[in-house]
């Protein structure tokens, strides 16, 4: 088990697969970062050594990604910008409905389950 900013990545399976298990990296940014160190795309976690884990490590600094807490950190405060502002995006996330044009007469069950949890 290797852990990379607060997260756990599973030994046995592929590092293209496991680097998307950061918050903030997807299928292309986790292509890159691969490509880039040449881990090459049937590379497992357990074969990784120091050296590399720390290549990734200084490579996730150097392209300057926003991962983990700061991505979510600024997620939380970009909403609640929206709050302030009190525009329409900002008060359906207050009163924890669909914010994005969702129609919630038949759908949104998610959503209304969690407005009732909290």
């Amino acid at each position: 088990m290797i852990y990379i900013l607060t997260t756990v990545l599973n030994n046995h399976k592929k590092t293209l697969f496991e680097l998307r298990s950061l918050y903030g990296v997807g299928k292309f940014q986790a292509y890159i970062l691969c490509n880039l160190l040449n881990f090459g795309t049937n590379c497992k976690i357990n074969d990784l050594t120091q050296t590399q884990i720390y290549k990734l490590l200084k490579q996730i600094e150097e392209n300057d990604l926003i991962i983990e807490n700061e991505l979510q950190k600024q997620k939380q405060s970009f909403i609640s910008e929206l709050i302030e502002l009190k525009c329409y995006r900002g008060i359906r996330h207050v009163f924890h409905l669909p914010a994005r044009g969702q129609r919630t007469r038949t759908n949104s069950r998610t959503k209304k389950r969690l407005k009732i949890n909290r």
